[in-house]
């Protein structure tokens, strides 16, 4: 992958990051503008239940894919960007392209998906979770 690439994609993880972190405030500013609202009956309180429900799952979504985009600036900055995490090639660019936050290469996300992937072995990329959590700065929305 050539640095031009490389730039490309990290600011579109970024980009993408900052929508993400957009809409979850949004989401939140909603849930919080509708707990002052008078209920007037029991169907408007099952209403606001239902969309604050939504909106809450929503967000799970969104910090899900937050964290997918975070994980991959993080390997961009260990310099392990591009490469599976489970066969340790190069992740094809048309896929980064896709998917710029795509942890396995086209192969080994057809054998997930099928379940013919082998638990993970140890490779040198990226850092578990575990291993990294110090390192991984939280996001503030």
């Amino acid at each position: 992958m050539t640095k031009e690439q490389l730039r490309i994609l990290t600011e579109r993880l970024l980009d993408e990051k900052s929508q993400l972190a957009r809409k979850i405030r949004r989401n939140r500013h909603d849930i919080c503008d509708s707990a002052g609202r008078p209920v007037r009956d029991s169907g408007d309180r099952i209403l606001e239940c239902s969309t604050n429900n939504y909106l809450q799952g929503g967000n799970s979504f969104l910090f899900l894919n937050l964290r997918l985009i975070e994980d991959a600036l993080e390997r961009i900055k260990l310099g392990t960007y591009g490469r599976c995490s489970e066969c340790g090639k190069p992740i094809e660019q048309k896929r980064l392209s896709a998917v710029p936050w795509a942890l396995l290469c086209v192969n080994c996300q057809r054998r997930k998906e099928t379940g013919d992937l082998s638990p993970r072995r140890k490779a040198a990329f990226p850092p578990s979770r575990k291993n990294r959590q110090s390192t991984v700065k939280r996001v503030h929305l």
